[in-house]
């Protein structure tokens, strides 16, 4: 995920071994969902990027989850404004 820390916009790249349904979450420290970065949809098997907003949330660190049917993946993310 770049840039980290993050202000405005995020690049969140990531591969995918299979087609499979996909969903990004932003999560606080404690686990607990603070915004649905995407909703689910499909993607093929491959290479991606990914380009969104940073949400409107407080200054902190984060995890952005990249959740699919066969786990879950996360990365921390500083988002400082």
């Amino acid at each position: 995920i770049y840039p980290n820390p993050s202000q405005t916009d995020l690049n969140i790249p990531f591969v995918l071994n299979a087609d499979q349904q996909v969903q990004f979450d932003l999560v606080d420290l404690m686990g607990k969902t603070v915004s649905k970065l995407t909703e689910k949809r499909n993607y093929f098997q491959g290479q991606h990027s990914l380009k969104i907003k940073t949400p409107q949330v407080g200054n902190g660190v984060y995890f952005v989850l990249l959740r699919t049917s066969s786990g879950t993946l996360s990365q921390k993310l500083v988002i400082q404004r």
